[in-house]
């Protein structure tokens, strides 16, 4: 995915459902290919 002129790797990460209060909520990471680091707005 391509992020601030980057293309970033992307990770969704979900949870099984017997996990907390909102079992179907997920999140999606993009990852810098260069810093390895998390990115986002």
């Amino acid at each position: 995915m391509e992020f601030e002129g980057k293309d970033c790797t992307q990770v969704k990460v979900t949870y099984d459902k017997a996990a907390g209060d909102s079992p179907d909520d997920y999140y999606v990471l993009l990852l810098d290919p260069e810093t390895k680091l998390t990115r986002g707005a």
